[in-house]
């Protein structure tokens, strides 16, 4: 009776350990950003450095949408920036179907986090954002899709080589 005893303790206590470690991994998540903010205050006094340290760039919260329009009033980086990001923004809009919701969320999430803070460095970040790479691949799956994505990419790549010759540094 006593080794039925066990083996049930045993059972019971392997079945709690199943249920906690799902729960020791979902801790992980935070663990970088936590323990990033503690490496911040022995460095610095303040946890949230990495945040306060935005302004030393000209980076605030704000409105997305005035964003992009005070960037179309800049100089032409700021314009192309603009440009850029509107695009990126029309392509996740109007194929909303082609990819998962969670991709298209995660894309609308990673461009308009940024676009919070202005409209500085947008291309760098929406050039990392995978999905849109997905969408481009089903995008030109049909040959009349697929020459005029590769005629627009020509036609982008000659401008950026124009302005790297010309020695704007838009293009580095």
């Amino acid at each position: 009776m006593s080794v039925l005893k066990e083996n049930k303790n045993l059972k019971s206590i392997k079945e709690s350990r199943d249920q906690i470690l799902p729960l020791l991994y979902l801790l992980l998540i935070p663990l970088g950003t936590i323990s990033f903010m503690v490496f911040n205050f022995y460095l610095t006094g303040d946890f949230l450095a990495f945040v306060h340290g935005q302004a030393a760039w000209g980076r605030y919260h704000g409105n997305p949408v005035e964003f992009l329009i005070d960037g179309y009033k800049g100089n032409m980086y700021s314009t192309f920036e603009s440009v850029f990001t509107v695009i990126s923004l029309l392509i996740f809009l109007l194929f909303f179907k082609k990819v998962r919701f969670s991709y298209w969320l995660f894309a609308m999430y990673s461009i308009l986090v940024p676009l919070s803070t202005g409209i500085q460095s947008m291309p760098r970040y929406i050039l990392v954002i995978f999905p849109l790479y997905i969408l481009f691949a089903d995008i030109s799956k049909k040959h009349l899709s697929e020459d005029l994505v590769t005629l627009f990419f020509a036609l982008i790549q000659g401008f950026l080589m124009v302005f790297w010759t010309n020695g704007f540094n838009l293009v580095i």
